[in-house]
């Protein structure tokens, strides 16, 4: 069931690079919200302490690092024939 006709055709008549794109925007902004989101939780859940600051610096840093990779690996001009 497509519940989003008008997406589906777009996408379908767009170049594959500009698909690629959207899809290497939307990876990496769902990365960053991931990573935002994580912050916050380590902030409320350890609080004011110096693993708690660690952990805030640290494990955003991470989730974006991992995201970057995903985008990298997954860009069509790695793929090889």
């Amino acid at each position: 069931m497509n519940r989003m006709p008008w997406f589906s055709e777009s996408l379908r008549k767009a170049s594959p690079s500009s698909v690629s794109a959207a899809k290497t925007t939307t990876t990496f902004v769902v990365a960053a919200a991931l990573a935002g989101f994580v912050g916050g939780l380590v902030r409320d859940l350890v609080g004011d302490t110096p693993m708690g600051h660690l952990l805030q610096a640290v494990v955003p840093g991470v989730i974006l690092a991992i995201g970057t990779f995903i985008v990298l690996t997954s860009s069509p001009s790695r793929r090889r024939s």
